[in-house]
């Protein structure tokens, strides 16, 4: 009885170690899963940060054209006004003056235009900026999330 009790301890003692061996297995495939995942995870973080850099440096060259453009409507402006005041003073000039003074206007008109334009682009890349940050932080909380997990799981 003896032996008998000694032989079924040990192959109840084989068979937990095959099981323990084949949970440590199925783990460490479990680990090596969420090792991958976590490398794609942090390479897509980082294309995620480049594009981020990407559009704010866009967006610092969209803000530096668009002063670049109200300086040139300010001396457009000026221009106007100098224009206005020699009508006055030369009648002879008058048409020749007028047609200058139209240029004027519509190359303010166009560039008020432009500047419109530009304000609105400014305003569409700040929105996206916007959301790919927000989007950024949402999967840098999935990662630590993600990361806190696969600790659980050591």
């Amino acid at each position: 009885d003896e032996a008998i009790d000694r032989e079924t301890q040990f192959a109840n003692t084989l068979e937990s170690k095959t099981s323990l061996e084949e949970y440590l297995l199925n783990a460490k495939v479990d680990m090596d899963l969420l090792q991958s995942e976590l490398a794609e995870k942090n390479e897509m973080l980082s294309m995620e940060q480049n594009r981020n850099k990407n559009l704010k440096d866009q967006i610092c060259a969209k803000e530096t054209e668009l002063k670049e453009l109200d300086s040139s409507k300010t001396s457009a402006r000026k221009e106007l006004d100098s224009a206005t005041s020699k009508i006055s003073q030369l009648q002879d000039d008058v048409e020749e003056r007028a047609s200058a003074l139209r240029i004027s206007e519509s190359k303010l008109s166009d560039m008020t235009q432009q500047i419109a334009e530009y304000e609105r682009r400014l305003f569409d890349k700040e929105a996206s900026l916007k959301q790919m940050q927000d989007e950024a932080i949402d999967r840098e909380t999935q990662f630590a999330n993600t990361l806190e997990s696969k600790t659980s799981l050591e």
